[in-house]
């Protein structure tokens, strides 16, 4: 018969929630293309502005969504943990990312911030089927998927960002909310898909 797994110490839990918190997938991804506008764009404000549309309509609208059914109880928590529970807000905050790629496209708006929508909204189409059979780990994924196109966008430096993937995998699993296998696939499928996606458009 196979061991449990040993139960994280006091200090460890709550480093491990801490960590889980400040780095969920929404506080990730809803500064990002105002940060990739702001830093590409001439003048800097116009790009900015864009960026900020994009993080309402690919960021706090279906962080919205998550919180109201929340509320309605249709989901146990923000992180929404439970697998069969994020399915319909998935596929809801893909159709608000893809509306909002389409005002951005038809508006004119800066390639750069379009291509952080695009690279997240092929993020969420991949995760999509993956998470109707295993729950594969959205922090790892919207983390390693940030910091591949900060890496993409800013260069060396970004590459300092890439410790903040290995630690919010480690408190997924300390947490015991991952297996080591779901939260390497959702840093996987993160970088896989974003960093290619914003290099070829961005």
């Amino acid at each position: 018969m196979a061991a449990k797994a040993a139960r994280p110490r006091a200090g460890e839990s709550r480093l491990a929630r801490l960590v889980t918190e400040v780095l969920s997938p929404f506080h990730v991804v809803i500064p990002l293309p105002a940060a990739v506008g702001w830093h590409q764009s001439h003048p800097a404000a116009t790009g900015l502005l864009w960026g900020l549309f994009a993080a309402v309509s690919g960021g706090v609208l279906p962080y919205a969504l998550v919180l109201w059914r929340v509320a309605r109880g249709q989901a146990n928590d923000r992180h929404i943990t439970r697998r069969e529970q994020r399915l319909v807000p998935l596929a809801l905050s893909i159709a608000l990312v893809l509306g909002g790629i389409l005002v951005l496209v038809l508006a004119g708006a800066p390639s750069t911030v379009l291509a952080v929508q695009i690279a997240l909204l092929g993020m969420g189409v991949v995760m999509l089927p993956i998470t109707r059979v295993w729950k594969i780990s959205f922090h790892a994924a919207a983390v390693a998927g940030a910091v591949s196109i900060l890496t993409a966008e800013f260069g060396a430096w970004a590459w300092a960002c890439w410790p903040l993937a290995a630690l919010v995998g480690w408190s997924r699993i300390v947490l015991r909310d991952h297996t080591p296998a779901q939260v390497v696939a959702g840093a996987v499928a993160g970088t896989a898909v974003c960093w290619p996606v914003y290099a070829l458009i961005g």
